[in-house]
């Protein structure tokens, strides 16, 4: 296979793979092992099958039929203040903010957390079919998707989310910008558009947003700072394979040196009727990484998306229009996607498939640029037209004047 992220990718799986040995919980770890498998073999099928334009296209409009779906039923939810069940799939949330029950919408992929992990994935790629289709209604399903998940966004109330899909917005509109297929106009508009929207939310007769921003429970805030601190002592005592894969949660409370404090347990209904605590998770990917891979672990998983993020920069900047335009998507959602790592532990089953799936779909993006001649992988030298040498031909004599 050819994709530049192929090797990262098999390395941190065998690494993962190797902690096995170390786990408290093997049973766990040989899950999480298997889980992990599942989406190698994800990525190598994205990456080996979506490489040419037809199939390409096929998976952007999946994409953004997913997109509208999405934000479609998290405003629904949101307004109706409860679960519209698809297939039977949805999860929701109530949560008290400032004194008052606040609804939280979600949608299929999984809690409002995770929602904001795909919506800062698959935006910025409606910003692209925007701007880059000729097809109208292409454009106006881009439109759609793109204001349905903006609002779905701001329904799910999480703060890391909110930063998130900021970022792989603003970094795709000023790439946009860059390229000159945004004005100074629209960009002046825009930002105009969401300076005043914003100001509605946070001044508002309601302004839940801003309680959510300014009043956020102590104790959300304490125990988020007690998991860091977890994290560090983890990684501490286990610096070269961690506590194992998956074994961080059931290691969790062996680390409070002074017995778990009552912030950091939540409720769960794990069956009708029957709840069970749980200690909160280390809200932080690269730490909880660490954690349960030891540190390297953590940097075989920062080169894979070293590796990720430099090849959408080099499909961003090749010669051929709709693989510069991908390259650019990738690598504004990236910058969101990395951002909210920091903030959450990013461990959710469906958005995990998700994530593991667009590398390969990157790769195939890569491909195509290769067979158009638009990139040049690293080691090959560029194909360059030769004309064959001219036949030598034996000089005339000059005539000699009489």
């Amino acid at each position: 296979m050819r994709s530049p992220i192929f090797v990262p990718y098999l390395m941190c799986l065998i690494w993962r793979a190797s902690t096995i040995i170390v786990a408290p919980d093997k049973s766990l770890a040989a899950w999480n092992i298997l889980m992990h498998v599942k989406f190698f073999l994800i990525f190598a099928w994205a990456s080996s099958h979506i490489t040419d334009r037809r199939s390409i296209f096929l998976t952007l409009g999946c994409l953004l039929f997913d997109l509208i779906l999405q934000g479609g039923l998290n405003v629904t939810s949101y307004f109706i203040k409860g679960a519209v069940s698809v297939f039977g799939i949805i999860k929701y949330d109530w949560q008290r903010i400032a004194g008052e029950n606040i609804f939280r919408a979600t949608g299929t992929i999984g809690p409002h957390n995770v929602q904001c992990h795909f919506y800062e994935m698959v935006m910025p790629m409606a910003m692209i079919l925007l701007y880059f289709s000729k097809n109208v209604w292409v454009r106006m399903l881009s439109l759609v998707g793109i204001v349905l998940s903006l609002a779905g966004t701001v329904f799910t109330f999480s703060r890391g989310g909110w930063l998130s899909v900021t970022l792989s917005m603003a970094v795709v509109t000023l790439l946009l910008y860059r390229r000159r297929l945004i004005s100074t106009t629209v960009l002046a508009l825009v930002i105009l558009g969401v300076a005043f929207a914003s100001a509605g939310f946070l001044l508002g007769p309601s302004n839940v947003i801003a309680k959510r921003i300014t009043d956020s429970p102590a104790a959300a805030t304490t125990s988020r700072w007690h998991m860091l601190g977890v994290g560090v002592r983890m990684i501490t005592a286990h610096p070269v394979m961690g506590v194992g894969a998956n074994n961080a949660a059931e290691q969790l409370d062996q680390y409070f040196p002074n017995g778990v404090p009552r912030e950091c347990w939540y409720e769960v209904e794990v069956r009708l009727f029957e709840h069970k605590k749980f200690i909160i998770p280390i809200h932080n990917k690269y730490l909880m990484t660490a954690a349960e891979l030891g540190i390297f672990g953590l940097t075989l998983y920062i080169y894979f998306l070293y590796r990720y993020l430099r090849t959408s920069v080099q499909c961003m900047r090749c010669r051929h229009e709709w693989v510069a335009a991908l390259g650019t998507w990738f690598l504004a959602s990236n910058v969101g996607l990395f951002t909210h790592n920091m903030l959450s532990e990013f461990s959710y089953g469906t958005i995990l498939e998700f994530f593991y799936m667009l590398p390969g779909v990157l790769s195939g993006i890569w491909q195509w640029g290769i067979d158009e001649g638009a990139i040049v992988p690293r080691g090959a030298q560029a194909k360059v037209l030769t004309l064959p040498p001219a036949a030598s031909v034996a000089p005339v004599p000059e005539a000699v004047p009489a």
